[in-house]
């Protein structure tokens, strides 16, 4: 994304992205309760195979731009303590917003169980 989006405006890219992405995910979430509790699983399973096939048949009419290829380092993920606290502290940006995204997930879990 680097290469698309200019320096001064990735945060403002970025951010207003994330943001797009956790409401449509929530208002779909609704959506497909409403569905789901109004019709079935079977009209539920009907319309995301639907939505995926409409994402498929987007995302390969999609034009990929040519990049050249710098080499930064090896994209290894190791179970290795090792080698895994060496990927965190080189993907340090990365890893926070993955911690932080799983533990937002993980407490709507907890309280959907209510």
């Amino acid at each position: 994304m680097g290469d698309i989006v200019s320096g001064s405006s990735m945060n403002d890219y970025f951010s207003k992205r994330n943001m797009i992405t956790g409401i449509s995910g929530l208002a779909f979430t609704l959506i497909g309760g409403l569905l789901l509790s109004y019709s079935g699983f079977e009209t539920t399973f009907l319309f995301a195979i639907v939505i995926g096939l409409t994402a498929v048949v987007f995302f390969s009419r999609m034009h990929e731009t040519v990049i050249r290829k710098e080499y930064h380092y090896k994209y290894s993920l190791s179970l290795r303590p090792s080698r895994l606290l060496n990927f965190v502290r080189i993907n340090r940006n990365y890893t926070m917003f993955t911690a932080y995204v799983t533990m937002v997930n993980f407490a709507v879990d907890i309280a959907s169980l209510s």
